[in-house]
């Protein structure tokens, strides 16, 4: 059988591919065999004989990674980072088919998506979180030469959002962790939801594999 293999930046995507996959495939993806964390993009060709071999064999390799910001990450955007990661693996003569957080088109990263597919019963959690940051945006940090407080990064807002609605206990508190998330937990979020345009963008692109 054709093997996909997927490559991931981190084991929050992992996670979340993996359950991407049951969700919609019901497809029980394994770590580190069907899914593999790279620990950052810039580690991909430490898989180059992995991957060739598997082209050999006429299976399919898959990278799932971050489109990321402009102005905050090297080769950070849309465009530049796909043509940075082309380039890369042009170079060292490996096939992949890349989709890049969060829609294959924008810039951002998993927690774009993450933002944007959360129950809307729960809305009023970001709704809080929005008017704590406007709130320091208001404010004037006396330790800092331009006066303004560094607003906290969007991975602190998913978890802020999953502590306000797992129990406060040792094991709600592992389970807002990366690695533990349940995003089939339709409590949590809309993995399922179609109609949502980040959902279908990935669904539509990975249909061409599991389908």
């Amino acid at each position: 059988m054709k093997q996909n293999i997927i490559l991931v930046e981190g084991k929050g995507d992992q996670k979340f591919i993996v359950d991407f996959l049951a969700e919609h495939y019901g497809f029980e993806a394994k770590k580190k065999e069907d899914i593999i964390d790279l620990v950052g993009k810039d580690k991909l060709v430490n898989f180059k004989t992995r991957l060739l071999e598997n082209t050999d064999k006429g299976g399919n390799n898959i990278a799932i990674l971050d489109a990321d910001l402009p102005d905050k990450h090297d080769y950070g955007g849309f465009e530049v980072r796909l043509k940075y990661l082309e380039n890369l693996v042009k170079k060292n003569d490996i096939e992949i088919d890349f989709f890049l957080f969060p829609n294959h088109e924008d810039d951002g990263d998993l927690e774009t998506i993450l933002e944007n597919i959360i129950n809307p019963l729960n809305k009023e959690i970001f709704e809080c979180w929005n008017e704590y940051e406007n709130c320091l945006n208001g404010k004037e940090n006396p330790h800092s030469v331009d006066k303004s407080f560094n607003l906290p990064a969007k991975k602190s807002k998913i978890y802020s959002y999953l502590e306000c609605l797992l129990p406060d206990t040792a094991a709600g508190k592992e389970l807002v962790k990366d690695p533990k998330r349940d995003y089939t937990n339709r409590e949590h979020w809309e993995l399922h939801n179609l109609d949502n345009e980040y959902i279908k963008r990935l669904k539509t692109f990975l249909d061409k594999y599991y389908l």
